[in-house]
């Protein structure tokens, strides 16, 4: 399984109710094993980051597509893929 960056930026109003659909949808991700980490940029406010898990490039696309935030129009963001050659993640693969 392979590991995809997602790079989020807000471009609209986020309620607080649209941050907890968001968490809602991050622990299911977390649940299901395929979301590494997620979290937001403090020297960038309105930005933050996530890797998921995913098999292809086209899986991690329509699996991070479902997430409330993009569903409501709230982000812009970006999806690539990630080789992961060092860390915990380049461990758990060998």
């Amino acid at each position: 399984m392979g590991h995809f960056i997602v790079r989020i930026k807000v471009k609209g109003t986020v309620e607080e109710s649209d941050v907890a659909a968001q968490k809602a949808f991050l622990g299911a991700l977390t649940k299901e094993k395929r979301l590494v980490l997620a979290g937001t940029l403090p020297e960038t406010p309105g930005q933050g980051m996530a890797i998921v898990r995913a098999s292809t490039l086209d899986e991690a696309r329509a699996l991070y597509s479902n997430a409330p935030l993009i569903k409501r129009d709230l982000i812009d963001w970006t999806i690539s893929e990630l080789n992961v050659t060092f860390g915990l993640a380049a461990l758990e693969a060998n």
